[in-house]
């Protein structure tokens, strides 16, 4: 399954806000009741929730949301369906997809590409990584592996607070971001002042080869990939891993 904005969202408030916080309660209400929801008002919303509508309206803004607006229509989009194997044989037939994802990832991956971006991660003092959700396990196996090699990288995985970080961190700071779609910035709206402070970040992509980026973009690392739910996490973390080679050959 490749989540689209709502499932994100949602998903990502869901795993790293304290239980029973007050957007916590609203996201999980918004999971399990997304047709009801989709029909609802602010007032509605809120009364289900038992919450007030500024917590709504709070919510929304705290999530990368432009309003209850834009909550409304994304929840009147389809839902997300989640990609199932099945057959008498479907572990098979799993494993050998995803091997064949991985494989495709790390034989498509250009080696003087990831070592241009480990020297990157060298010089820099500061490095951050992230991604979205699964895309998050490829940010901290790249977290672990350098940190055994001697480098500091800091991530985090809520979206609001990656968000934070990169548009408050200094200029000199190098983020690499791992996305599978290609629509990690897309999750937000940015003013104009913050993307004129984007464009003078070093922030470099990890993707599938082909998929639009914003121009604040520094560079790329693109890999081959057919896009499916179960190459997802697997080629991003080979990439994140051979980076970690790349990076060790330079210590």
């Amino acid at each position: 399954m490749i989540y689209r904005k709502l499932a994100v969202v949602l998903l990502s408030v869901v795993s790293t806000e304290p239980a029973g916080s007050t957007n916590a309660v609203i996201a999980e209400y918004l999971l399990a009741h997304r047709g009801e929801a989709a029909t609802m008002g602010v007032r509605q919303l809120a009364e289900a929730c038992a919450v007030g509508t500024g917590s709504i309206s709070r919510f929304c803004r705290e999530v990368g949301l432009a309003g209850f607006t834009e909550l409304h229509g994304t929840l009147a989009e389809d839902e997300d369906v989640f990609e199932r194997v099945q057959g008498q044989d479907a572990h098979r037939r799993w494993a050998r997809e995803a091997a064949g994802a991985l494989g495709k990832a790390a034989l498509s991956v250009s080696q003087a590409k990831l070592a241009e971006l480990a020297r990157e991660a060298q010089v820099h003092e500061r490095v951050s990584a992230f991604g979205l959700l699964k895309a998050e396990a490829a940010a901290l196996c790249l977290q672990t592996d350098l940190l055994l090699l001697g480098k500091r990288v800091y991530t985090s995985v809520a979206y609001a607070d990656q968000m934070t970080h990169i548009l408050s961190a200094p200029a000199d700071e190098l983020t690499i971001v791992f996305s599978y779609t290609g629509d990690y910035f897309g999750y937000r709206t940015f003013t104009q002042d913050e993307v004129r402070n984007l464009r003078k970040r070093e922030i470099w992509v990890v993707c599938p080869r082909g998929v639009a980026l914003p121009d604040f973009v520094s560079d790329v690392v693109p890999f081959d990939s057919d896009g499916s739910q179960l190459g997802h996490p697997y080629q991003l973390e080979a990439v994140a891993s051979l980076l970690a080679q790349e990076y060790a050959a330079l210590t």
